[in-house]
């Protein structure tokens, strides 16, 4: 075949198929919180220092994959207002040898307008799993806005959960994770 037909025939295929690949990054304006209970009260924690991008295919402003995101919540900016809980927090999630929690999408499950359902795995402490994620996605042209919460059970990620006052005081398994992640486009 002739070069310049082989280059025409590949801009054919490639614009009429409308699918754009878009590479993103976490802007700074995205949040998480982590909430939980314990026997004494229930407690909240800002996440303050997320990271990562996204490789994101779109089709006339619909959502159509997400082949590639990695994503980094930095354990020591975990912020609750509370120093000693704070540091109660980054020992069970033993910050010093896992200073990251990660999440890496494996696959996109299913997405129904703009609700996505993942799959991905999640490394807290050290222990990976494979983990089912749920999210709503908000296409704002340079700016792409993905919500959701997620329960992690923090033995299933072999991490005690955290106690004080000898005992007295005792955490919850179970953690709720919100977050609200804005991806810019690069």
């Amino acid at each position: 075949m002739h070069r310049s037909k082989f280059f025409a025939l590949l801009a054919i295929v490639f614009f009429s198929s409308n699918v754009f690949a878009q590479t993103y990054t976490v802007s700074d304006q995205s949040t998480a919180v982590v909430i939980g209970t314990s026997t004494l009260h229930d407690w909240e924690s800002d996440v303050e220092e997320i990271n990562g991008e996204a490789n994101i295919e779109t089709s006339s402003g619909q959502l159509q994959d997400i082949p590639k995101m990695n994503l980094q919540f930095t354990v020591e900016s975990i912020k609750s207002g509370k120093s000693r809980m704070d540091r109660i927090t980054y020992e069970a999630l033993k910050s010093e040898e896992h200073p990251q929690i990660t999440y890496k999408i494996l696959d996109v499950v299913s997405i129904n307008g703009n609700r996505v359902t993942a799959s991905g795995n999640l490394s807290i402490a050290g222990y990976k799993k494979e983990v089912m994620v749920k999210g709503m996605l908000m296409n704002g042209g340079n700016e792409i806005q993905i919500k959701g919460n997620h329960m992690i059970d923090m033995t299933e990620f072999q991490i005690d959960p955290p106690t004080a006052m000898l005992g007295a005081i005792k955490v919850g398994k179970d953690v709720e994770f919100k977050f609200d992640i804005t991806l810019i486009k690069k």
